[in-house]
């Protein structure tokens, strides 16, 4: 599908000073206004028929009207197409490429062909990006209750409380038909120590007091790891509204970050 419209030539005109008959001139004038202006051979649909809508343009969803002039000279045949504005280079080329070599009725004028200058506005109407089709139609899977409940449900490690640590955990999760999960994947963890300082640490005591033994402080990667373990434990115990696509449920990934503050 090509997705143009090509519109009706702008049409021409005679100097706006006085003028010989052409066969007397001597002078192959070009005519702007002419008492019988250009009209394409086949019609609108000969044009559009020759105008190829570039690949790039389309994938990248460029369009626009591009306003291409040319020459239509005696034999009806239109020559030295340029452009008059585009929104995209590639959009300028197909138009030119398009209007060059484009079979004409002449323009005349006492009855007699001239050489004739036609504007042609065309313009490229991209399809729609497949992110757009892809929203209209998907509805994205996600936690029954809301991700404020997913994010309720995470129990903060105490590996991470003693090595204060926080950070963004990014998981990739797998829902199914039913709403359940299938997968959880972690994507990203970007997480420091200390807020990225150096702090005084307290070291926490097993035994519920000062009395008790103290556990030695954890490292940034234990700290990491149970972070990780903490939300992906809250996705899989977590029941999904699985994704809807065309009024059916389908399986789905969904992408979630949680972000790890102390003293949250």
């Amino acid at each position: 599908m090509r997705f143009l419209f090509p519109l009706l030539a702008l049409a021409v005109a005679l100097p706006l000073h006085a003028q010989d008959a052409p066969e007397a001139s001597g002078v192959a004038a070009v005519y702007d206004i002419v008492e019988e202006p250009p009209e394409i051979v086949g019609g609108l649909a000969a044009l559009t028929a020759r105008v190829v809508y570039p690949d790039s343009a389309q994938a990248a969803g460029i369009g626009g009207v591009v306003y291409v002039s040319a020459v239509v000279d005696t034999s009806g045949i239109a020559r030295e197409a340029v452009v008059r504005r585009a929104p995209d280079p590639s959009l300028g080329a197909a138009a030119v490429v398009a209007l060059n070599g484009l079979e004409f009725t002449p323009g005349r004028i006492g009855g007699l062909p001239v050489p004739t200058r036609v504007t042609m506005p065309i313009r490229f109407e991209p399809p729609p990006l497949a992110s757009e089709i892809e929203s209209s139609l998907h509805t994205p899977a996600q936690p029954l209750g809301g991700w404020q409940r997913l994010r309720s449900n995470v129990e903060w490690p105490i590996e991470a409380i003693d090595a204060s640590v926080e950070g963004v955990i990014t998981v990739a999760i797998a829902v199914g038909s039913d709403g359940k999960v299938a997968d959880v994947t972690v994507v990203e963890s970007n997480v420091l120590q200390d807020g990225g300082q150096l702090t005084a640490w307290e070291p926490s005591f097993t035994g519920g007091g000062r009395e008790g033994r103290a556990r030695t402080r954890p490292t940034l990667s234990q700290a990491r790891r149970a972070l990780e373990r903490a939300l992906i434990r809250a996705v899989n115990h977590t029941q999904f509204i699985p994704a809807i696509r065309d009024g059916e449920a389908v399986s789905s990934t969904v992408p979630y970050a949680l972000e790890f503050i102390l003293n949250d």
